[in-house]
């Protein structure tokens, strides 16, 4: 049951830590469309 709940976490967690990074990488490239 641990076990289950913790790929469950993961599978939940993988796509909101891929989306953070993303929201993080266009924020950076706005920025540099900004500065340029």
């Amino acid at each position: 049951m641990n076990l289950w709940l913790t790929r469950l976490l993961q599978v939940f967690l993988f796509p909101i830590h891929l989306l953070q990074v993303f929201l993080l990488s266009t924020k950076i490239f706005q920025k540099d469309e900004i500065y340029c």
